[in-house]
């Protein structure tokens, strides 16, 4: 493991900002300790260095990420997918107001050829490993191979509460990238079997459902035309619940455990009178939540103004 890791001149990808010299120290490190700081300080060494440390730096971090002895699996997946996410670019890089395409690329392919990895790391014991594993190679929807797609499609149906409720949203989103709805007659039929825990992988299915079934198209501007009983099942009763929860984003790494939030995301597809006849039923719930619960449901009523009538800003609501 990181036998190569002196191979390359690390050193190159120095700037005025900061140095990437230390990086081949910290992803040892990493091996043999699951201390956070480590992982943060490396973080901020690659922000600080060229943008170009990113690809090999990520083939490292699968190294780590496939040996049984390293302990902090799902933090280093998540550094993976930020280091391979155009918006985490290092601020050293926005000097240039545009990422060079073939450096993004070449990061990209980087994260995505750790595909057989992240793999490996949906079969872990460990919860947390698996649903970050899924929740990657979601990101990585469009050139995943077949049995990649089977594997999660076997998750969904009988993994963990919170590895079914990553691999549903995982389909949707393999759905979505690959134009296709493929998976929609397992989607409802896991929606209309699951009638336990606290709801999380039923609404992971209504979500998931509801991007498989309306994004078939490139274009991705299909208005929702089907789906009535997942956008019943989000707005009455999955909505004010995870309003007033929040999931541990170690376990639920979409949208940082904001389930709330991915249901509001969801919602805002919908055209915009479908969307201003919910607010009244929104509105109503209020009264029943905490405060923090109603603070995530008036963010959530705005964001779905905002999607109804973009040129209307929360502001004229104050």
């Amino acid at each position: 493991m990181l036998e190569k890791l002196d191979d390359i001149d690390w050193k190159q990808f120095s700037c005025p900002r900061g140095s990437a010299e230390a990086i081949p120290e910290l992803l040892r490190a990493l091996a043999d300790t699951p201390e956070l700081s480590l992982q943060a300080k490396l973080e901020r060494t690659l922000h600080d260095a060229l943008a170009t440390a990113h690809a090999p730096t990520i083939s490292f971090l699968y190294e780590l990420i496939d040996a049984e002895q390293t302990q902090n699996k799902s933090g280093l997946i998540r550094l993976v997918v930020k280091l391979s996410i155009l918006g985490e670019l290092p601020r050293a890089t926005m000097r240039l107001r545009s990422w060079d395409v073939a450096e993004a690329k070449a990061c990209y392919q980087a994260a995505a050829d750790g595909e057989a990895v992240l793999l490996r790391a949906a079969s872990s014991e460990r919860e947390d490993v698996r649903s970050h594993a899924i929740w990657a190679l979601a990101f990585f929807a469009a050139g995943l191979q077949d049995e990649t797609v089977a594997h999660i499609a076997d998750i969904a149906q009988k993994a963990g509460h919170f590895s079914r409720a990553c691999a549903v949203l995982a389909l949707g989103i393999i759905d979505f990238q690959k134009n296709t709805n493929t998976h929609l007659p397992l989607l409802q039929a896991l929606f209309d079997s699951d009638t336990g825990g606290n709801g999380l992988v039923k609404t992971a299915t209504a979500i998931s459902i509801l991007v498989s079934a309306s994004f078939t198209t490139s274009k991705r501007k299909q208005k929702l035309e089907s789906g009535e009983a997942m956008l019943s099942f989000l707005l009455d009763k999955a909505l004010p619940f995870f309003a007033g929860q929040q999931q541990d984003e170690n376990y639920l790494p979409f949208y940082a455990g904001r389930m709330d939030r991915y249901i509001t995301a969801v919602l805002a597809l919908a055209d915009p009178d479908k969307i201003l006849s919910m607010l009244p039923a929104l509105a109503a719930s209020l009264s029943s939540l905490s405060e923090k619960a109603q603070k995530h449901m008036i963010e959530a009523m705005f964001m779905l103004i905002d999607k109804a009538h973009p040129k209307l800003k929360t502001r004229d609501f104050n």
